[in-house]
Order: C-alpha cells, then structure tokens, then sequence
C-alpha cells in the first residue's frame, strides 16, 4: 500500500491508498513500473465525500462533475489526487519491496505477481481495496 495507510478519503499527496470498490479504466503495459493497471480512483462517492467534509468547494465540485461526464472518469489531480492503482516494481530493489510501503498511494506487486494478476482482469473488472 501506499506509505501513508490505507485512507476512505485519501487526499492529493497523502501518500494513502483508498479503500472501496473500484474499476480499473486503464492498463499500461509499457509503465516503468513494469505494468500498471488503473483503478477509477476518485469515485463519485469520493468526491461527494469530499464536498460534504467541506475539503471541495462548490466550483470544484461542479468542475469534477463535468469532467466525469465528458471524459468517463474523475479528475486526477484534484484535491483527492488521482492515477491509483495497481503496478509491479520495474527495475526497482525487491528488498526494500519487501521491506517498506514505499509507493504514494498504489498496491505495488512483485513484477511477476502483477503479470499473474493482468491475465486475470480486463477493462471494467471490479476491484474491492479493504
């Protein structure tokens, strides 16, 4: 998980992971992280989670819903931040892999567990982050 926890509302920069149910809206199977597979982090309960904390304003708000609308997805680099999901360790050192939570906010895998997981999901596959 990300260095800062696992987070129901997760902020831009907190380093948290979020939890809930997800889909995942994009594969990059060129990353540097080896592969990574996009969740739709933040969701619409996120950003109305976010408004009624008082952590969005208004104009936000009403900017994330039309961008939801014209492009399928939240912004991502809002107040909540964005571009979660799921990525292998690329050329990274399995030790400290091993050792520490060391991502901002994504599940990071082995290279080889995040191989195993892709061959296993699609665009619009249901994830769940507890």
């Amino acid at each position: 998980f990300g260095r800062g926890g696992i987070s129901d509302l997760p902020l831009n920069g907190d380093r948290t992971t979020p939890r809930g149910e997800f889909r995942v809206i994009r594969i990059n199977e060129a990353s540097r992280f080896h592969l990574f597979i996009g969740i739709d982090y933040p969701t619409m309960s996120h950003i109305d989670k976010a408004r009624r904390r008082g952590l969005m304003g208004e104009h936000e708000y009403r900017q994330s819903l039309d961008h939801g609308l014209r492009y399928g997805h939240f912004p991502q680099d809002g107040v909540l931040g964005g571009y979660i999901g799921f990525h292998g360790i690329g050329e990274g050192d399995p030790e400290i892999h091993e050792r520490f939570h060391w991502t901002q906010g994504c599940i990071a895998l082995t290279n080889e567990q995040i191989e195993q997981l892709h061959a296993h999901i699609e665009i619009g596959t249901r994830v769940l982050i507890e």
